[in-house]
């Protein structure tokens, strides 16, 4: 049954591929995607951790379009998940479906639907596939545009894996933009309600919860600076251990350019602000709202050892940033964040209250029309205990980082990187290399490894990716070591594992 359904994907993919020519003729839009990653994993990686043999994880967008009509769907299998992904993704079926009628000042829709209100402190729908979080809101909306003022609203029911979570969400948005001379002055207000029935007799559990947030942006040539304030009702539910506490958030943020030097400052304070639509959910499941993080999002691997994570139950602080662009073609960055738990939060616990430190040097450098050097360092404190639970440990790190790219000829390049993580709390310090040959950027080879001399633990990854275009194919061979993998501030513990992956992509 496994086989037979993933040949019907790939039927329809070249099918509709196929067809695509006579659909434009007829004045009928056909697009999508089919995506398909499997692992085959070596199950004696980790006694504690349930390896399946072979996992597969298999996703079909299809979409239409006719003048000002929009539909589509998209069908999912997990046969069964990667390991680490949530539990309520399982078997296979129809995830994803909607219909919309679109003009130039209103659209209207009914099925799944991703939106954000203002910065998302109160309501943000999205997919992040890595994560294996989709929260669309499957129910009815609107978009409507009336000169300067722009509302939207929605109702309905999050999605939870292939069902619906209990709570009701219906919520507004409005959102006015005012020109004076070079000035842009945008005023915001937003409102989500949730109904969720409750039988029980727990009385700090209410049926009913409410969340409000109103924000402003100021623009003029360069400079942009923007604030948004959000409050939420009484919402007691696993997460926050049942707390009847008032829920508050408050963001600010300020861009500015002058010549060849930009600068960023962002704040954040946040309170009890997890606001999910089925209470007894956890993780990244059923969450309604979304805590942006405001610290530098780094890539380099060792980097994503003790990553940032936004603590939506409490955390007060911020960053700034600074970079200068020189003329000899290199820049440098500087970034500063801090983060602690707020006073007087309600989750008392014996932990150190600081969450989050960390200063980064970043210089980059074009040594030659072919050739550019990026060297990264940084200092940083992390709370082990309160991100990823167990003991209260403060964990002091150091890391260095050099890559350096270089383009041979016109058909051949190399990416080469190495990284150092030092220090002497949790399993020790890191070493990692990487290689990245890329021939016509069709195809990639590469080999990296991380070894973490503290405890001689070897963590080796090889592989090739072929890109055509629409088309792409990937395969490797490795171990990947246990840690939070991050999406925008939003984080999911994936165990330690070693197999062979292969993942297949076409759009059409």
């Amino acid at each position: 049954m496994k086989i037979y359904f993933s040949q019907i994907l790939l039927f329809l993919s070249l099918t509709a591929f196929a067809n695509e020519k006579d659909s434009t003729q007829n004045k009928v839009a056909l697009w999508g995607d089919f995506k398909s990653t499997n692992i085959v994993y070596n199950p004696d990686i980790n006694p504690f951790v349930y390896y399946p043999k072979i996992a597969s994880q298999n996703y079909l967008d299809l979409n239409f379009a006719y003048q000002r009509f929009q539909a589509g769907f998209r069908l999912e299998s997990y046969w069964p998940a990667l390991v680490g992904m949530p539990n309520e993704l399982k078997g296979w079926g129809l995830a994803n479906k909607f219909v919309r009628y679109q003009s130039k000042n209103f659209s209207l829709g009914l099925g799944n639907h991703y939106e954000q209100f203002g910065n998302g402190l109160i309501f943000k729908t999205q997919e992040q596939r890595a994560l294996g979080m989709d929260n669309s809101l499957d129910g009815i909306w609107g978009n409507f545009r009336l000169k300067n003022v722009k509302i939207k609203i929605i109702s309905g029911k999050q999605r939870i894996g292939f069902r619906h979570a209990a709570g009701w969400l219906t919520g507004i948005d409005f959102e006015n933009k005012i020109k004076i001379s070079k000035t842009t002055l945008s005023i915001g207000l937003s409102q989500i309600w949730k109904n969720e029935a409750y039988l029980g007799t727990n009385e700090a559990i209410k049926q009913n919860v409410f969340a409000s947030s109103a924000r402003a942006e100021v623009q003029k040539g360069n400079f942009k600076s923007q604030i948004e304030s959000a409050i939420k009702s009484s919402d007691a539910a696993i997460i926050n251990r049942y707390s009847t506490e008032i829920g508050s958030a408050i963001i600010w943020n300020t861009e500015w350019i002058k010549g060849n030097t930009s600068y960023l400052a962002q704040i954040k304070r946040t309170k009890n602000m997890d606001f999910r639509s089925e209470r007894g959910q956890t993780q990244n499941t059923a969450i309604v709202n979304y805590i942006p993080n405001f610290t530098k999002i780094h890539t380099y691997r060792l980097l994503t050892l003790y990553p940032s994570a936004s603590q939506v139950l409490g955390e007060i602080g911020g960053q700034i940033e600074v970079s200068k662009y020189l003329n000899s073609g290199s820049s440098i960055t500087i970034n500063l964040a801090a983060y602690d738990q707020p006073k007087n939060l309600s989750l008392e616990n014996s932990y150190d209250k600081k969450l989050y430190r960390e200063a980064v040097v970043e210089f980059e450098k074009e040594l030659s029309e072919n050739s550019k050097l990026n060297l990264l360092a940084n200092y940083a404190h992390f709370n082990k205990g309160i991100v990823l639970g167990g003991f209260n440990e403060i964990i002091k790190f150091q890391t260095v980082v050099a890559d350096w790219s270089f383009k041979i000829n016109k058909n051949l390049s190399i990416n080469t990187q190495a990284q150092h993580l030092h220090t002497q709390q949790d399993k020790g310090s890191w070493a990692m290399a990487l290689l990245d040959l890329r021939i016509k950027s069709k195809v990639s080879v590469y080999f990296s490894d991380e070894y973490n001399y503290s405890r001689s633990h070897n963590y080796y990854h090889m592989g090739s990716n072929l890109n055509l275009g629409s088309k792409s194919i990937g395969l490797s061979y490795g171990k990947v070591r246990e840690g939070l993998f991050c999406v925008g501030g939003i984080c999911q513990i994936i165990p330690e594992y070693q197999g062979l992956n292969l993942s297949v992509t076409t759009r059409f």
